[in-house]
């Protein structure tokens, strides 16, 4: 389902929940499910990792198939519900209520060329994308990299993949990840296919200011956030890029 957490506070309060994987990283589906009253939740996990939200999981199962949904599941639902139902729910009044930046990244999603992979950083990058990323036509491959400190080599990974695939990509990268991996535009001006660079400067760390150490500390901006006043338009002529 594209973008279910703005549709999640929106639906009707589920008796029944079939968990198939691993953690729930969402906020707003933790905190929904935190509030639902629940009258069974299944769990079909490969971890031997014990795992029970909030206390919901009324049976764990560990396997590394499917195949015992079949005998787990006593009830049969009759009535089908396409997986990509509201994949485009509602999204002029969604457009209306996210913030600039979570528009960008939704305005994003409709734009990667379908000959594109697509390569999210990390930080807030990733997160706006998983809430504004909407089904598109075509079959899209999305890599992220998890680096020492979070924000480590996403320039130099990206440009790997595309060397590695032989295929054109798009990166979505904030401002702080990008000055971490700077010289990976090295390895972007050596690639044989197109690579298309999408920088979102929001002066700093933006993800720390949704985190309760932004209102708790004098020092917020010099030990978290780090806002920068460095103009990227001169990787045109370090790099040898086009820039614009």
């Amino acid at each position: 389902l594209s973008g279910y957490d703005h549709q999640l506070p929106q639906l009707s309060p589920p008796k029944h929940i079939l968990h198939i994987g691993g953690r729930l990283v969402s906020p707003v589906l933790q905190a929904q499910l935190k509030a639902w009253s629940l009258e069974r939740y299944l769990l079909l996990t490969s971890s031997q990792v014990p795992y029970n939200p909030f206390g919901k999981v009324t049976k764990s199962i560990y396997t590394t198939t499917l195949t015992c949904l079949k005998d787990c599941l006593d009830d049969r639902v009759d009535t089908e519900v396409p997986l990509d139902r509201g994949a485009h729910f509602n999204e002029e009044a969604l457009s209306q209520k996210i913030s600039t930046e979570e528009t960008f990244h939704q305005c994003l999603s409709a734009l990667i060329p379908e000959t594109h992979h697509l390569f999210i950083s990390n930080s807030l990058s990733i997160r706006y994308f998983n809430k504004c990323f909407f089904s598109n036509a075509h079959k899209t491959s999305v890599f992220a990299n998890r680096g020492a400190s979070g924000i480590d080599g996403i320039l130099s990974t990206t440009a790997g993949i595309a060397s590695g695939s032989q295929k054109p990509i798009t990166l979505v990268i904030g401002d702080l990840s990008l000055l971490h991996d700077l010289n990976g535009f090295l390895f972007i001006n050596k690639l044989e296919v197109p690579a298309v660079v999408v920088i979102m400067n929001n002066q700093g760390g933006g993800i720390f200011e949704t985190l309760p150490i932004a209102t708790h500390t004098p020092h917020f901006n010099d030990l978290f956030k780090l806002p920068q006043q460095v103009h990227f338009s001169g990787v045109e002529d370090l790099f040898n890029l086009d820039y614009h």
